[in-house]
Protein backbone atom coordinates (compact mmCIF):
# COMPACT_ATOMS: atom_id res chain seq x y z
CA UNK A 1 0.00 0.00 0.00
CA UNK A 2 1.44 3.53 -1.11
CA UNK A 3 1.85 5.99 1.67
CA UNK A 4 0.04 8.43 0.29
CA UNK A 5 -2.88 6.23 -0.35
CA UNK A 6 -5.95 8.13 2.23
CA UNK A 7 -7.07 4.89 4.42
CA UNK A 8 -10.89 5.67 4.74
CA UNK A 9 -11.09 2.50 6.47
CA UNK A 10 -8.80 4.51 9.32
CA UNK A 11 -10.91 6.66 9.51
CA UNK A 12 -13.56 7.08 12.43
CA UNK A 13 -16.06 9.52 13.37
CA UNK A 14 -16.32 12.36 15.73
CA UNK A 15 -19.32 13.26 17.40
CA UNK A 16 -21.75 11.79 19.47
CA UNK A 17 -24.38 9.92 18.71
CA UNK A 18 -27.43 12.50 18.54
CA UNK A 19 -30.42 11.06 21.15
CA UNK A 20 -34.44 11.33 20.80
CA UNK A 21 -37.39 10.10 22.60
CA UNK A 22 -40.15 8.52 20.44
CA UNK A 23 -43.34 6.74 21.96
CA UNK A 24 -41.70 6.42 25.39
CA UNK A 25 -38.46 4.96 22.99
CA UNK A 26 -35.54 6.00 23.52
CA UNK A 27 -33.40 6.16 19.70
CA UNK A 28 -30.23 7.40 18.29
CA UNK A 29 -28.83 8.63 15.34
CA UNK A 30 -25.21 8.21 14.09
CA UNK A 31 -22.97 11.29 14.67
CA UNK A 32 -22.28 11.25 11.07
CA UNK A 33 -24.74 10.81 7.80
CA UNK A 34 -24.24 7.82 5.71
CA UNK A 35 -24.24 9.27 2.28
CA UNK A 36 -27.04 6.41 1.11
CA UNK A 37 -29.29 8.33 3.77
CA UNK A 38 -28.34 11.85 2.47
CA UNK A 39 -28.87 11.09 -0.87
CA UNK A 40 -32.52 9.02 -0.44
CA UNK A 41 -33.39 12.59 1.78
CA UNK A 42 -32.83 14.35 -1.14
CA UNK A 43 -34.26 12.22 -3.27
CA UNK A 44 -37.81 12.82 -1.26
CA UNK A 45 -37.31 9.13 0.10
CA UNK A 46 -37.49 9.90 3.76
CA UNK A 47 -38.48 6.65 5.51
CA UNK A 48 -35.79 5.70 3.50
CA UNK A 49 -33.35 8.15 4.78
CA UNK A 50 -34.05 7.07 8.26
CA UNK A 51 -34.09 3.82 8.71
CA UNK A 52 -30.87 3.98 6.86
CA UNK A 53 -30.00 6.01 9.83
CA UNK A 54 -31.40 4.50 12.75
CA UNK A 55 -30.62 0.72 11.57
CA UNK A 56 -32.90 -2.52 10.99
CA UNK A 57 -33.44 -2.93 15.63
CA UNK A 58 -34.58 0.85 15.84
CA UNK A 59 -35.78 0.90 12.71
CA UNK A 60 -38.84 -2.01 13.67
CA UNK A 61 -38.99 -0.67 17.05
CA UNK A 62 -40.32 2.74 15.46
CA UNK A 63 -42.67 0.37 13.17
CA UNK A 64 -43.75 -1.41 16.38
CA UNK A 65 -44.31 1.56 18.00
CA UNK A 66 -48.54 2.96 18.54
CA UNK A 67 -46.61 6.23 18.60
CA UNK A 68 -46.98 7.77 14.64
CA UNK A 69 -44.18 9.38 13.41
CA UNK A 70 -45.74 11.96 11.01
CA UNK A 71 -44.39 14.35 8.54
CA UNK A 72 -44.31 17.67 11.90
CA UNK A 73 -42.65 14.89 13.99
CA UNK A 74 -39.97 13.95 11.05
CA UNK A 75 -39.14 17.59 10.18
CA UNK A 76 -38.49 18.50 13.43
CA UNK A 77 -36.19 15.46 14.18
CA UNK A 78 -34.01 16.07 10.82
CA UNK A 79 -33.97 19.86 11.88
CA UNK A 80 -32.31 18.83 15.31
CA UNK A 81 -30.17 16.42 14.21
CA UNK A 82 -28.75 18.78 11.57
CA UNK A 83 -28.30 21.09 14.25
CA UNK A 84 -26.59 18.51 16.17
CA UNK A 85 -24.25 18.06 13.70
CA UNK A 86 -23.60 21.68 12.59
CA UNK A 87 -24.98 21.68 9.82
CA UNK A 88 -28.67 21.68 8.31
CA UNK A 89 -29.89 19.45 5.46
CA UNK A 90 -29.53 21.56 2.45
CA UNK A 91 -25.78 21.98 3.30
CA UNK A 92 -25.05 18.55 3.72
CA UNK A 93 -22.09 17.72 2.08
CA UNK A 94 -23.69 14.71 0.82
CA UNK A 95 -26.77 15.77 -0.51
CA UNK A 96 -27.86 15.77 -4.51
CA UNK A 97 -27.76 18.91 -6.18
CA UNK A 98 -30.63 20.69 -8.03
CA UNK A 99 -31.59 19.92 -11.31
CA UNK A 100 -31.41 22.08 -14.07
CA UNK A 101 -34.30 24.38 -15.20
CA UNK A 102 -36.14 23.01 -17.99
CA UNK A 103 -38.49 26.20 -18.46
CA UNK A 104 -38.45 28.33 -21.32
CA UNK A 105 -39.41 31.81 -22.21
CA UNK A 106 -43.02 32.78 -22.73
CA UNK A 107 -44.35 32.85 -26.48
CA UNK A 108 -45.75 36.28 -27.53
CA UNK A 109 -49.63 35.73 -28.40
CA UNK A 110 -50.17 39.12 -29.77
CA UNK A 111 -48.51 42.16 -31.65
CA UNK A 112 -50.92 44.41 -30.10
CA UNK A 113 -50.56 47.04 -27.24
CA UNK A 114 -52.61 48.40 -24.95
CA UNK A 115 -53.17 52.11 -25.43
CA UNK A 116 -52.74 54.63 -21.86
CA UNK A 117 -55.26 57.24 -21.83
Amino acid sequence: MSDDMLDLDAIESDGEPFRFRHGGDDYELPPTVDIRAAIAQGEGRLTDALQMLLGEEQWQRILDSDAVLDDVKFEKLMTAYYKHLGTTAGESSASTRSSRSTGRPSKRTSSATTKLR
